[in-house]
């Protein structure tokens, strides 16, 4: 995207941001009691791991609250993350149970991941491929969702580049409740939470079934999961509690179609994808505890313990006339565990505090391929789809730990400025077995990811409230196992006759960020109407990018591209239970290498709008 187009977007941003400060009341002789009510500011813990006000927060951060989730008109978490700026999904089944994230310009294709995805605190994302399932919590159970857009590799580490989403549960409403929706075509949808307490202990449990046969056929999707939490240890310093979180589904795949087959019917499937299908189910358990010594000290932790296990048939095109189909069986288990602890340290005059932490998870996993089905379409208008002989197994396994540390002091009243790094150390091995044994493969990865930011209160009225921020950080992205050591074999008429795409030699792909902003909230109209704006400009730089290489015909660190953009986002709460958003993205993502150096990438959308006036009684 040429400069001029983002100065002149900047440009309107900022007449916007200025237009609303001459238009707002300032605070002068009036009384307290007669002036516009702002609401409380809510509390981040995903953007610094620590309780920090959002609107003095020194990166760019969002938070949905179970009162707006439940005011928006918003079916599952995919739908309720795209009323924030920045952040877009892309649906490629149709009906909004195969949503793909695109954030910042990144893009994964239902491949690989570019944001972490938190439950609780807890990662969510498969240990293989680093993908989520976004429809795995009920909209009914989540007290709020918390967005950190750009790089939190410094706290957060692999593949933190594009942001970092928490999915809160806890904390939710007392009481039983339950939704039921539907429609065609077959679709059901049930939800249940219960929030309760037993013996002075806080007990949770949510469930939910969703089920769909799809606009298309071989398109049926059948979905369920579970989660619980029960209190252990309640007391006034803290607490201990153990959470559990399930989840079974299967899903059919009916691929691709060209024009020619769109324009003859777009239900239809084609031959070659008639088998593909996949059976999944994941376990969880977890035990979480929190301790705090007055307002000085803070400690935390986690401890969980997760296994998997999937059998999926895929095919792949080879042409637009011969295809391939395996069905691969992969069974892991995985544990993960952190540790934090902040306090005030005293080390600089003014109020400042140091938190250290760690995170660490060690997994293995066990992977095999069948061979389903080769040939053209007539083979497949024949074939039966039954699994055959076995085409590849191995094991492998990943050891992930990291050390952080983050020093925040405020100098003065107006200001908060934080600096902070996170070592990350990743181990994955691999032992092949088939289609012949051989040596165990390493790959081992170090990254150090700094980052430092600042923000400073430019105004603090009775009825305005206004800070900028900045900051700088790096981050990474580590290849996924699955880029490193995936076993399934391509046919090819040359020898060896099978080749995969995947590449031990990989290394992380890296990011140099610098982003600002501000955040504004205003009494608009005196007992009547408040507002808060939100505003972002960003720059990321990133080498080693993954792709894959025509001419080796497998993944290799060849890519350089350069990710540009604004965000802002706009929410007015209004008399009488009304209520309005609206966010506006701009994204611009370019090549920064080869003959193809300033071309945007595919697949990102540029300009993304969303907004909506509601009204709830109250």
């Amino acid at each position: 995207m040429p400069r001029y187009a983002v100065l002149n977007a900047m440009r309107v941003g900022v007449r916007v941001f200025l237009g609303l400060l001459s238009w707002a009341p300032i605070a002068g002789a009036q009384k307290l009691d007669s002036l516009a009510p702002l609401n409380v500011t809510p509390l981040m813990v995903t953007a610094e791991r620590v309780r920090t006000p959002l609107i003095t927060s020194t990166v760019a951060v969002s938070r949905i609250s179970r009162e707006d989730l439940q005011a928006l008109p918003v079916r599952n978490l995919a739908e309720a993350l795209e009323t924030l700026p920045g952040l877009t999904f892309l649906d490629t089944e149709g009906l909004g149970f195969d949503p793909q994230l695109s954030i910042r310009g990144f893009y994964g294709g239902g491949e690989a991941e570019y944001v972490v995805v938190l439950l609780n605190g807890r990662p969510l994302n498969a240990m293989e491929t680093g993908l989520t399932d976004w429809d795995l919590v009920p909209i009914d159970a989540i007290e709020a969702i918390e967005v950190v857009r750009g790089g939190g590799s410094s706290l957060y580490g692999d593949a933190a580049v594009g942001g970092v989403i928490n999915i809160i549960t806890t904390g939710a409403r007392r009481g039983v409740h339950g939704s039921v929706g539907g429609g065609p075509p077959g679709t059901l949808r049930t939800a249940v939470t219960v929030n309760t307490h037993w013996r002075d202990k806080r007990v949770a449990a949510w469930g939910r079934f969703r089920r769909s046969a799809g606009f298309r056929e071989h398109a049926s999707r059948v979905t369920t999961s579970a989660g619980s939490s029960f209190g252990l240890l309640t007391r006034r310093d803290g607490d201990v509690s153990l959470s559990s979180l399930h989840q079974w589904r299967e899903y059919e795949e009916p691929g691709p179609l060209t024009a020619g087959e769109l324009a003859a019917s777009r239900t239809s499937v084609h031959p070659f994808y008639r088998f593909d299908a996949a059976d999944e189910s994941l376990h969880r358990l977890a035990l979480n505890a929190h301790h705090s010594a007055g307002n000085s000290t803070e400690a935390s932790g986690y401890l969980a313990g997760e296994i998997r296990a999937v059998q999926a048939i895929r095919t792949l095109p080879l042409s637009p006339d011969f295809v391939d189909t395996k069905q691969r069986v992969l069974n892991s288990a995985r544990v993960l565990g952190s540790a934090q602890l902040r306090w005030s340290a005293g080390l600089l005059p003014g109020a400042d505090a140091l938190l250290l932490g760690t995170d660490w998870s060690a997994g293995r996993l066990k992977n095999e391929y069948y061979q389903v089905l080769m040939g053209d379409v007539a083979s497949y208008e024949q074939g039966s789809g039954t699994p055959g002989e076995i085409d590849a197994r191995g094991e492998g396994s990943r050891v992930a730990v990291a050390g952080f540390a983050r020093y925040e002091i405020n100098p003065t009243s107006a200001t908060r400025i934080s600096a902070g790094a996170r070592l990350d150390w990743l181990r994955d091995l691999f032992q092949p077995e088939l289609p012949q044994a051989g040596e165990t493969v390493r790959s081992t990865h170090v990254a150090l990811s700094p980052q430092v930011g600042v923000n400073i209160r430019y105004l603090n009225a009775l009825t305005q409230q206004g800070h900028l921020f900045a900051n700088f950080g790096q981050s990474f992205k580590a290849p996924t196992p699955d880029q490193l050591f995936d076993q399934r074999s391509i046919p090819v008429p040359f020898e060896p006759y099978r080749v995969t795409i995947s590449n031990p030699g990989l290394h992380p792909q890296r990011g140099v960020s610098i982003e600002a902003g501000a955040y504004h909230r205003a009494g608009l109209i005196p007992n009547a109407l408040s507002g808060s704006l939100s505003l972002t400009v960003y720059q990321l730089d990133m080498k080693d990018e993954l792709d894959v290489d025509l001419a080796s015909f497998r993944y290799v660190n060849i890519g350089r591209s350069r990710h540009r953009g604004l965000e802002a986002g706009l929410e007015l709460d209004g008399p009488g239970g009304l209520s309005g958003y609206a966010s506006y993205t701009l994204q611009a993502v370019t090549f920064q290498y080869g003959e193809h150096s300033g071309n945007a990438l595919k697949a990102i959308p540029r300009n993304a709008l969303t907004a909506a006036i509601q009204w709830q009684s109250r």
